[in-house]
């Protein structure tokens, strides 16, 4: 009979791997002087093992435990593989060691690293690729430039062609190769600098998105010209201490010492060109107030603030541009569909319709306090489409939800009907609903736009019962004033409760002409004058008949345009705050307010795609922006210190000009209304004024 000794496994020498994530096993002995020793392997549920030494009674041993690998294999499937040293090489851009990688599960590689100072090592990327030769080598050729706009330069070596230089559409940042920084190890390698936004700016692509990302929030320009200097202070003084030093120096290293002077300088240089260039710069803000206090805040933001309203003018058309086409796609498609479904039976109920909710701002300025903006417009306004974007529930039986977006933000010098006509000309795709108050520019627009195919217009019901309670109140003894509220008596408030959206709907024709009769009756019994509330019933009678066949037909549609009143709330009214006095020109504004529409879409959700699509579009045009400062409001001659400045935010005949630019037809003229005359002709009165002491005059047989 034998028996077999049981091995008791020991725990690892790690603490903190005493845990169900590993196992021990047992793998050989070693002999040495000092004695047996037994070899264990612990294991990760990922993976990973490292080895440690035992004495054979179980107790660890002294030297059991092995050292951590400093060099790991870049690869990440091939974590907890063994590495081994082969050697070093010695290049003109540094010291390369090379390494073997023999990973239990794959076959094994050679790889190879540049040394950096301290422990930290990162592989290196490949160079960019010569847009004439995609094939040929590619070799670094030193820098170009000097200061923060120093790039680096590259030689293009094609197989049986000659030699020459190149640069890439847009370039990078110099980066020493020998350089070390924890904080940012990628910029170790010589190809993978700060990507520049364009040809000819010192801002990164970084501080570009990052700069219109806050000015969709509706952060002002000044606050983010501001910041948008001071990271570049930041970043090029680090990029200089660390990563700059030993560049074009014929040693791979440098003393601390030496880049810690080279920083101070390099920055302070900098940033006193900077300041310099800055205060150089007339600030057309400035010449508009003529307020003589000034702060250090008050005048970094007059020296900076068009660095922010030179982004605007440049990146916001493109990406507005993209944002827009995808949502004219997604209408396209949701219109095409819709009408497939109306063919096939023209009674149905839409469950995903196209809506449109309208509202405007109307924003006035006070002009007293300058004498430059004196004896011109004081008002503009802001006019706003919202869109609703419906989910489908799980429950087909249910009614669906919606989400309100922006579609459209418009500034124009009035809330006319032809700047409505401007507005809805942009909109290509005809919707199903249209919801709005009972503005006239609104409604006046809208029969111009919409000739061929009309939406159904939906007034709001809310400003509908809100502008019929404000004629109410008005009725002598109708209505009783406490603080700042207004309480209409009992008899008129029960004669118009039936103008709610739960009440009109269960009403029919006969009911709603019995319910006006009703609130008529208890007016003339309070106080015996009719005459506006019956003006109120010819206007308002037909458009509630019309509302609650389209509300019985769609219960899930909102019935007043509150939703355009909340993201004006919400995602517009940061951009007026303390300065909506400030803005004049139009064209930029309207850029402004492009950023807020795309954001309410969702593109300011991934940064780094709106990097991309800024990147694309100026390597399209060979690494050149858009030119800034392109669309400034010219001024007349003559203008001068008491004379009023140009304003296209304030002109109202540019309305005209915009239509005419667009193809948009005239409004017809308004015929006005023949006047009564005072006169009366013989034969028909007295020809005298009440109260008049001239007799008049014998007519002659």
């Amino acid at each position: 009979m034998t028996t077999e000794a049981t091995l008791m496994l020991p725990l690892c020498p790690n603490k903190k791997h005493h845990s169900s994530s590993y196992s021990i096993i047992h793998y050989g002995f070693r002999k040495s002087s000092k004695g047996l020793r037994l070899r264990y392997l612990c294991r990760n549920a990922d993976g990973t093992h490292h080895a440690f030494l035992a004495l054979p009674s179980g107790e660890p041993s002294v030297d059991g435990r092995t050292k951590e690998q400093l060099v790991k294999c870049p690869d990440p499937k091939h974590r907890g593989s063994k590495v081994l040293s082969k050697g070093r090489a010695l290049s003109a851009s540094g010291n390369w060691d090379r390494y073997y990688c023999r990973s239990t599960n794959y076959p094994p590689h050679y790889f190879r690293l540049l040394t950096a100072q301290g422990p930290s090592r990162v592989e290196t990327t490949k160079p960019p690729i010569c847009p004439e030769h995609p094939k040929s080598k590619i070799v670094r050729n030193g820098t170009k430039g000097s200061g923060a706009a120093k790039r680096q330069s590259y030689y293009c070596e094609p197989v049986g062609g000659t030699r020459h230089r190149f640069s890439p559409a847009l370039s990078r940042q110099a980066v020493a190769p020998m350089s070390s920084c924890a904080g940012c190890d990628e910029l170790l390698s010589p190809h993978k600098g700060a990507l520049t936004a364009s040809r000819h700016t010192p801002w990164t692509l970084t501080s570009i998105v990052q700069s219109l990302n806050n000015l969709s929030l509706g952060r002002s320009y000044a606050e983010v010209g501001i910041e948008l200097r001071a990271q570049h202070r930041a970043v090029t003084s680090h990029h200089h201490g660390t990563h700059h030093a030993a560049v074009g120096a014929g040693s791979a290293t440098a003393t601390g010492a030496a880049a810690t002077t080279a920083t101070g300088a390099s920055a302070a240089t900098l940033a006193a060109t900077e300041v310099a260039a800055a205060a150089s710069t007339p600030s057309a803000s400035s010449s508009l107030d003529s307020s003589s206090s000034s702060s250090f805040s008050r005048d970094q933001g007059r020296n900076t603030w068009h660095l922010a309203a030179n982004l605007v003018e440049q990146y916001s058309p493109i990406l507005f541009k993209e944002t827009s086409r995808a949502i004219v796609e997604r209408e396209k498609k949701l219109r095409a569909k819709n009408d497939a479904i109306l063919a096939e039976n023209p009674e149905t109920t839409l469950r995903a319709p196209i809506v449109y909710l309208l509202d405007d701002v109307p924003i006035f300025i006070n002009s007293r306090g300058s004498k430059r903006v004196r004896n011109q417009n004081n008002a503009w306004a802001m006019l706003v489409v919202v869109e609703l974007l419906w989910n489908e529930p799980k429950d087909p039986f249910s009614y669906p939800t919606s989400d309100a977006r922006l579609r459209l933000v418009r500034a124009y010098p009035r809330n006319s009907e032809e700047a409505w006509a401007l507005v809805l000309n942009e909109l290509e795709v005809v919707p199903d609903f249209i919801i709005a108050d009972a503005s006239p520019s609104i409604n006046a627009a809208y029969l111009r736009t919409y000739t061929n195919r009309k939406p159904t217009f939906i007034p709001s019901l809310y400003h509908i019962n809100k502008n019929i309670r404000e004629v109410l109140a008005k009725v002598p003894g109708g209505a009783t004033k406490k603080g700042k509220k207004v309480y209409l008596n009992k008899l008129i408030n029960e004669a118009a409760s039936f103008m709610s959206r739960d009440d009109l709907v269960k009403l029919t024709p006969k009911e709603l002409s019995a319910s006006w009769d009703k609130l008529i009756a208890a007016v003339a019994a309070t106080d015996g004058k009719t005459k506006q509330i019956i003006g109120q019933r010819i206007s308002n009678e037909p458009r509630m008949l019309e509302s609650i066949k389209t509300l019985t037909k769609y219960p899930f549609l909102p019935a007043s345009n509150a939703s355009v009143e909340s993201k004006i709330r919400k995602d517009l009214d940061q951009f007026l705050e303390n300065r909506k006095a400030r803005y004049r020109n139009l064209a930029r504004t309207n850029f402004l307010l492009d950023l807020a529409v795309c954001r309410s879409q969702g593109a300011f959700n991934d940064l780094e795609k709106l990097g991309k699509l800024i990147r694309e579009s100026n390597e399209a045009a060979s690494g050149w922006a858009p030119a800034p400062r392109a669309i400034t409001d010219h001024q007349p001659l003559g203008v001068g210190v008491s004379a009023p400045i140009y304003s296209s935010l304030l002109s109202t005949p540019l309305l005209t000009k915009l239509s005419a630019a667009r193809g948009i037809a005239p409004a017809q003229p308004k015929v006005p209304k023949p006047m009564k005359s005072s006169i009366q002709f013989p034969g028909t009165g007295s020809g005298r004024r009440k109260g008049s002491k001239n007799k008049p005059k014998p007519v002659a047989k």
